[in-house]
Order: C-alpha cells, then sequence, then structure tokens
C-alpha cells in the first residue's frame, strides 16, 4: 500500500471511529444517482447534491 492510500485509510478509520463515539442519529439523507453525461456534471452534482446533504447530516464539516 503507498503512503497516500495508507495515510487516507487512517483518516477514514479515523472519522469512522468518531462517528461511532458520537452516535449518529436519524436517518441518513436520500441522495440520487447520479446520471451526468459529463465530468462537469458530476462535479455541479457532487458540490450541490452530494456535500451539501453530507454536511447537513454532520458526516462531513
Amino acid at each position: 500500500m503507498s503512503h497516500v492510500a495508507g495515510e487516507f485509510t487512517g483518516i477514514i478509520r479515523d472519522q469512522i471511529a468518531a462517528l461511532e463515539e458520537g452516535g449518529l442519529q436519524g436517518d441518513a439523507p436520500t441522495v440520487a444517482n447520479i446520471s451526468a453525461a459529463d465530468t462537469a456534471a458530476v462535479v455541479t452534482y457532487i458540490n450541490t447534491v452530494l456535500l451539501p446533504a453530507l454536511r447537513d447530516r454532520g458526516v462531513i464539516a
């Protein structure tokens, strides 16, 4: 495993542990599948739908 992959895995593991300690409450948000035709549309979807849903849920800041 590369250094970058190992570092990323550690970050994810730490985030999961923090979420488990905090005890996620409620239901996860419903997020539609991406049906984008190009990269720009995927970026737009992530920035306008996915990231706000994760922020609202407290998964990311």
